[in-house]
């Protein structure tokens, strides 16, 4: 029988780090899907010209780029998935403060 995670404090961090980084694999977070459930347009970077995604916001963003390297230097989306620890693509999420709306 599997340990129930959300009864220890470390644990239930590691799911909740766990849950996420398969939701940002996938791609399919609240910040850039909510749009479709509140009837408006899809959020878009006018700094870059493009439409929020997952890749946008961990790879290709500007923006972002100086908090990004703080946590992780990688400029491939299938790379960062495979090599970059979870805790560091969770933090760069926090120090932006979009980590709530995943």
């Amino acid at each position: 029988m599997g340990e129930d995670l959300s009864k220890r404090g470390e644990g239930a961090g590691r799911k909740r780090e766990t849950v996420m980084h398969i939701k940002l694999r996938v791609g399919h977070i609240w910040l850039t899907l909510s749009y479709l459930s509140k009837n408006e347009e899809q959020p878009f970077c006018y700094a870059w010209g493009s439409l929020y995604t997952v890749r946008h916001i961990l790879i290709e963003c500007s923006d972002f780029q100086v908090t990004r390297r703080k946590c992780y230097n990688v400029t491939d989306i299938c790379r960062l998935f495979r090599e970059a620890n979870p805790s560091r693509i969770v933090g760069y999420l926090k120090e932006l403060g979009v980590y709530r709306n995943i």
